[in-house]
């Protein structure tokens, strides 16, 4: 790993060195980002690394350290803060291959932080707005500079070696925690125990979690993004969602699976979706190739559960007749996916070019988070899926009476919906599956 990170770096210097060869600027300065106290507190949120600071650098808990880029300069300097603190347990010190890759030095006053960063009309800060360095800057545009952060943000899609082996143990460590939080339902474990299960498993703290663990039984399911987990079992078990992650040095997994009772209440309608939506998941996964528009791949989701719903009964229609009418959108609201990374959604899914031409996703797809075209590199999810949601349908029972089952969807309905989710890195041949490895790996 040690080489796969310093190749890393070298790829991340040559992104820098583009911003300095098509821009004006000659200095960028990047904050870790600072610990914020509650309101009227002493009690300090989650630290919370800011992700151009962390796809360099692999450390969580170093708030007010700066990473300091320079035209002229062949190592990126590292200024980590100095404090003497009896309150806290310190950080853990930089691995070797950070100390090898990085110019470190420590401060412990403002003076010695103004000398080390440097600011002049030619550095650029990105940090928070509230930031004390971000606020001594000469102009606007030397803050987030946006030509700066479109060319970062274009080339963020396309992952190194060493991005790549993160997210593929990212997903190792996730996929763990599925299988026990599988388990944990099928013992009839409540959304909390479920969870709980889950960060055992991974080894996690809620904090280390790239976002908050969405465990859904029965008609929560059809939340797309249920957080108020019960703790207390329901008095029947029909179906379980879990969408959740984990993280190895800051990069992220994001896996869905859906479940349904081993049970008296199992329903063979529910488990003909369930069954359909992992088969055409998987259709589209082998279609994530190099040249592949990612927005043709969202609307062939639509194509697929259309014809899958009208297999079903679920519309009685003819599959062109129901995708014409745009049935499949009340069924299925959310994008395919997204780019993932550093970021859960990483930046630049839109971004068509380094200059930050964007290519908003169609009206009616208004919730689609990549319109990219896939190139090597590209990791994204693939994650189809199928609900009940009672606002959206509702609508559809009044124009559309005979169009649908609203029998068969009253049935389904108290399952809440299905959605499968993998992590997917497109390759100069076939698609790399990092969650089928790891699920398969894990079953070996």
């Amino acid at each position: 790993m040690t080489d796969l990170y310093a190749k890393h770096i070298d790829n991340k210097m040559a992104v820098y060195r583009e911003v300095f060869d098509i821009t004006p600027w000659r200095k960028v300065i990047i904050h870790a980002g600072s610990e914020h106290v509650q309101f009227r507190d002493d009690v300090h949120y989650p630290f919370k690394a800011n992700p151009y600071f962390k796809e360099w650098l692999p450390l969580a808990d170093y708030p007010d350290a700066y990473l300091v880029i320079e035209a002229d300069q062949s190592l990126p300097r590292l200024l980590v803060k100095q404090v003497e603190d009896f309150w806290h347990s310190p950080a853990q010190p930089p691995a070797a291959a950070i100390v090898e890759a990085f110019d470190i030095a420590h401060y412990s006053s403002g003076a010695q932080l103004q000398a080390g960063l440097g600011i002049d009309a030619a550095t650029v800060v990105i940090a928070e707005g509230g930031d004390d360095i971000a606020r001594q800057l000469q102009r606007p545009e030397q803050h987030n500079n946006t030509e700066v952060l479109h060319i970062v943000d274009y080339h963020r899609a396309c992952k190194s070696d060493y991005e790549i082996d993160c997210m593929s143990e990212a997903n190792r460590i996730a996929v763990r925690g599925h299988r026990a939080a599988a388990a944990a339902f099928h013992e009839g474990g409540s959304e909390y125990a479920i969870h709980q299960a889950y960060l055992a498993a991974t080894e996690h703290t809620e904090n280390e979690l790239p976002y908050g663990n969405i465990c859904a039984l029965n008609e929560h399911a059809a939340v797309l993004h249920h957080m108020h987990l019960n703790k207390t079992p329901p008095a029947e078990r029909r179906s379980f969602l879990i969408d959740a992650g984990a993280t190895c040095a800051g990069y992220a997994a994001d896996i869905t699976r859906s479940y349904q009772t081993d049970g008296p209440l199992q329903d063979p309608d529910f488990a003909a979706l369930l069954a359909g939506i992992d088969a055409y998941q998987q259709q589209l996964v082998q279609r994530c190739r190099v040249g592949m528009d990612y927005l043709d791949l969202h609307l062939s989701m639509h194509t697929l559960l259309t014809r899958l719903l009208c297999e079903m009964g679920v519309f009685k229609l003819e599959p062109e007749a129901a995708l014409a009418r745009g049935l499949s959108r009340a069924f299925c609201p959310h994008g395919l996916g997204h780019l993932i990374g550093i970021q859960v959604h990483d930046r630049g899914g839109h971004q068509c070019d380094r200059q930050g031409q964007l290519r908003p996703p169609p009206q009616e797809h208004s919730f689609l988070r990549c319109t990219r075209t896939l190139a090597e590199g590209m990791v994204v999810t693939v994650e189809p899926g199928a609900y009940f949601i009672p606002s959206l349908l509702q609508p559809l029972r009044q124009s559309q009476p005979q169009a649908i089952d609203w029998s068969l969807v009253d049935k389904l309905a108290p399952f809440g919906g299905v959605r499968i989710e993998d992590d997917v890195l497109v390759t100069a041949a076939a698609p790399r599956n990092f969650t089928r490895e790891a699920f398969a790996a894990l079953v070996d």
